[in-house]
């Protein structure tokens, strides 16, 4: 799965639709940010993803600063959306959240099997690396001690 991943170089996100938090459908995860992305896969029933989020919620402020977009995409099924955003503004997890579509999922596309995914692009959108822990995103991009 991720070896195809890292085969494919460049994620090309604007060519897949995602909805945000207020429902609205849109592609504008199109990578044109000029610095690193960070995109998140996760769902609601994955622990592991709810107490990354936890430490997002943390570093959010400090990766914005030195110019990190940090988008977290949702693969939870459509019946879930509700409890999605009720999830975030519960938490009050303002960075950018979306949630796929029932098809054309970019999680499907990129072969994704293990949650979270954190895919680090940039401003290419090309793929820098992978990894399952917010920690190591941190160590990555040399934010965190």
């Amino acid at each position: 799965g991720l070896e195809q991943l890292l085969r494919k170089k460049v994620v090309d996100s604007g060519a897949f639709k995602f909805k945000n938090i207020k429902g609205r459908v849109s592609s504008s995860l199109k990578t044109d940010h000029q610095g690193i992305t960070i995109l998140d896969f996760c769902f609601l029933l994955c622990p592991p993803c709810i107490e990354d989020h936890k430490s997002i919620h943390l570093w959010k402020d400090k990766l914005k600063n030195k110019n990190i977009r940090l988008v977290s995409i949702s693969i939870d099924q459509p019946e879930k959306e509700k409890a999605w955003r009720s999830y975030l503004l519960k938490n009050g997890y303002d960075w950018e959240n979306y949630i796929e579509p029932a098809s054309g999922k970019l999680s499907r596309e990129l072969n994704l099997s293990a949650y979270p995914t954190y895919l680090i692009l940039g401003a290419k959108g090309e793929i820098l690396a992978y990894y399952n822990e917010f920690d190591s995103v941190l160590k990555h991009l040399g934010v965190a001690p």
